[in-house]
């Protein structure tokens, strides 16, 4: 079983004030979506 990390998914990245939360959530999102696909059923 592959184990994906956060980090490989969102490298720490400094965001720029003006940036909002909106990458931070896109990125959460997508790791949610990827770990879905990875782990059907649960």
């Amino acid at each position: 079983m592959e184990i994906i990390s956060p980090a490989a998914v969102n490298p720490p990245v400094n965001d720029p004030p003006d940036s909002g939360k909106a990458p931070t959530s896109a990125a959460v999102g997508l790791f949610l979506v990827l770990y879905a696909l990875r782990h059907p059923g649960e």
